[in-house]
């Protein structure tokens, strides 16, 4: 029996070919993902902060009683926009008050809160919520987390992503404004 040249395998240009073509489609998956965990992480970040600018426009423009809360559903992050609800009858992850708006972190994106008095950071665990309150002239009235029964002032809240992405929400206590840190 007589082999013929065409049925020994693949030659070495195809196999280098083949190689190079999974190098290029590998390289560029990963460079799609990193975009999308970037994209998600700024996503997160970004619903911190416009939940928090809608509840100090909400309380300076129309009055009532509006505020952010900051809590985890299932394993996703939710921010809320609340009226009508003080930190007192707030209940996570049902508000007591009229829910005014809502955004979801998404699953990827964790927090840490800073302590204001002493400058260390909380972990963000289920059953915590943080919660911000304007008083009508647009400054900070409550700015704490509620974690097991007790509460913390904070002045600062941290969006991260693993250990690529982080931000940093700084809260200027005295003036009611947040700012990137």
């Amino acid at each position: 029996m007589r082999h013929n040249k065409k049925d020994l395998g693949f030659s070495l240009i195809e196999i280098i070919v083949t190689i190079a073509i999974m190098a290029v489609v590998t390289g560029a998956s990963v460079g799609i993902y990193s975009l999308i965990g970037l994209s998600n992480f700024k996503q997160g970040y970004k619903a911190v902060e416009d939940t928090m600018s809608s509840s100090r426009t909400q309380t300076v423009s129309k009055g009532g009683q509006w505020a952010s809360a900051i809590y985890y559903s299932g394993n996703n992050i939710v921010a809320d926009v609340v009226k009508d609800c003080d930190a007192t009858s707030y209940s996570v992850p049902t508000p007591a008050g009229k829910l005014f708006e809502s955004e979801s972190l998404g699953s990827k994106n964790k927090l840490r809160v800073r302590n204001s008095s002493t400058g260390a950071m909380i972990d963000f665990a289920s059953g915590d919520y943080i919660w911000i309150e304007y008083s009508r002239s647009g400054k900070f009235k409550n700015a704490y987390i509620k974690s097991g029964g007790a509460s913390t002032d904070i002045d600062g809240i941290e969006v991260y992503s693993g250990t690529k992405y982080s931000k940093t929400i700084g809260l200027a206590l005295s003036t009611g404004k947040f700012f990137e840190e």
